[in-house]
């Protein structure tokens, strides 16, 4: 199966976001910053939105837990 949905790492905050595949740009919804998607930090690929909406929901957790410590 084809990767069609990235989560990436903010260029400008550090968060999470999901995008489409393929996308050029993105913008934070966190932040606003206008980013190419290419530059930022992928993190995980997912063939399904569903799959990817719960890798990144895993993903905010374990990072809000790290930063608690």
């Amino acid at each position: 199966m084809e990767k069609t949905f990235v989560i990436a790492r903010c260029v400008r905050c550090g968060r999470f976001l999901l995008s489409k595949a393929g996308v050029k740009t993105k913008i934070c919804p966190y932040c606003n910053a206008r980013f190419v998607l290419d530059r930022a930090a992928a993190v995980a690929w997912s063939e399904s939105a569903q799959k990817a909406r719960q890798m990144l929901a895993e993903l905010k957790k374990r990072h809000a837990g790290a930063n608690e410590r």
